[in-house]
């Protein structure tokens, strides 16, 4: 049985110059910063001329915002892949729970937030552009998708209970997962181990009775 998380689907572009100005831009934002990301500079790493930039992503806005929904994908996969491997490995109901606590403590981390919110931004900023909103909608669709396959399979498997809805609880993992910007802009914020056991406390909960 194939437990992996299922084939993604082909975006739209596939473009290698395109992939090389998200590349550089993602770059950019990694090293320094949104501030960092220069249209000039971009290019140069790229290998483009400016005007493909603008054919790609219409403004320095549309670029930073792909830049950033491709860095959040990149962690997003990561932890599923991680999670579709604790699935198909674990020898028993124990271990998969034991694996999740160790997933749980890495996506609390108080270090994520500017991820968090770098998403947060973006889905409000899309709202107002038609061609963005399409792809933030796409990839978060994709992204439930992958959760969903992943969380068949546990059910499958015995580990998660089969009277819950496998894309509710996909739903869920990815708003809890976003929600988290809340905690990172609390004065007051628990610390990083105090969420996670609240977490443990709902994946508990889907373990068979």
């Amino acid at each position: 049985m194939a437990t992996g998380r299922a084939s993604k689907k082909p975006g739209p572009d596939t473009s290698t110059a395109r992939q090389a100005i998200l590349n550089a831009a993602v770059a950019a934002i990694d090293s320094g910063g949104e501030s960092s990301v220069r249209i000039i500079e971009v290019a140069r790493e790229a290998g483009v001329t400016q005007g493909t930039i603008s054919y790609y992503f219409g403004d320095r806005e549309g670029l930073v915002a792909e830049a950033h929904l491709t860095r959040f994908r990149a962690m997003v996969d990561q932890d599923t892949d991680f999670l579709a491997a604790a699935v198909e490995n674990a020898a028993d109901v124990d271990q998969f729970y034991a694996t999740l606590r160790l997933i749980t403590r890495e996506v609390v981390k108080v270090s994520r937030g500017s991820s968090r919110m770098a998403r947060v931004l973006l889905i409000g900023s899309a709202t107002g552009r038609p061609d963005l909103l399409e792809t933030v909608t796409a990839t978060q669709s994709e992204l439930i998708d992958q959760l969903e396959h992943v969380t068949l399979a546990g059910q499958e498997r015995g580990f998660i209970r089969t009277d819950l809805s496998a894309r509710a609880i996909a739903e869920f993992v990815s708003a809890y997962t976003l929600g988290l910007v809340v905690a990172d802009i609390d004065p007051a914020r628990p610390s990083d181990e105090e969420l996670a056991h609240v977490v443990d406390s709902f994946m508990l909960s889907m373990r068979p009775r």
